[in-house]
């Protein structure tokens, strides 16, 4: 069953998003569907992702945003990512048009994640507030 979006919200989303074309993406990749820190451990050799119930194939950049986003990470008790965390990552990463590509992308996943913070509030679960005023501060200054 759909849930509405609280009075304004879907405004003030909107009036946040920017205006722009972001061409398709020509790179499919293998996907986690929630890399949030509860979903990653440390192991002696390197990072583990666990929770594997959302796997999917796409756009790198659903992963890249889900990883990087303010809201997610507080949600799951960690700080939220600073621009050195995200220049270094995104270096990590490798392909500086899949960067770009997020870049262009990023205020529209801040909406979608204050969207979705914003139903699971309305469906009782309060943790998800500050997740959710995280998101929309961020999109407010994109």
């Amino acid at each position: 069953m759909a849930q509405a979006l609280p009075e304004g919200l879907r405004e003030d989303l909107m009036f946040h998003l920017p205006e722009r074309d972001v061409p398709p993406c020509n790179q499919k990749v293998f996907l986690h569907g929630d890399p949030v820190p509860g979903n990653i451990l440390s192991e002696d050799d390197g990072l583990r992702l666990i929770d594997w119930q959302c796997p999917a194939q796409g756009d790198p950049v659903h992963d890249l945003a889900i990883h990087l986003s303010p809201g997610m990470n507080v949600l799951y008790g960690a700080a939220p990512p600073c621009g050195a965390y995200r220049k270094a990552f995104l270096q990590g990463y490798g392909d500086p048009k899949v960067a770009d590509r997020l870049q262009a992308l990023t205020p529209f996943y801040h909406a979608w994640l204050a969207a979705y913070c914003a139903i699971r509030v309305a469906q009782g679960e309060v943790d998800y507030r500050a997740a959710m005023e995280l998101e929309l501060s961020a999109l407010r200054k994109n």
